[in-house]
């Protein structure tokens, strides 16, 4: 099998500005990029793997946070 073939790479990026109310109402911005990578063994078999980066900056103290995510899945479709 063609490895290219049979692979799909899916890529993204976001922005998110928001406002919350409340005791103690934040306002921020999100921000990531994410890519994925679905390999298909079969009809039915799909090996994947995924990485994601999310960045929060926010107005509230110690609030902020970087994300690094990566997760290996496989999917089974009946």
């Amino acid at each position: 099998k063609n490895f290219i073939a049979n692979t799909d790479f899916t890529p993204s990026v976001f922005y998110e500005h928001f406002e919350t109310s409340g005791s103690f109402p934040e306002e921020g911005n999100r921000f990531g990029a994410a890519l994925g990578v679905r390999y298909h063994l079969t009809n039915a078999i799909t090996l994947g793997l995924d990485y994601r980066f999310i960045r929060k900056d926010s107005n509230l103290p110690d609030a902020d946070y970087y994300q690094n995510l990566a997760f290996l899945s496989i999917y089974y479709k009946f």
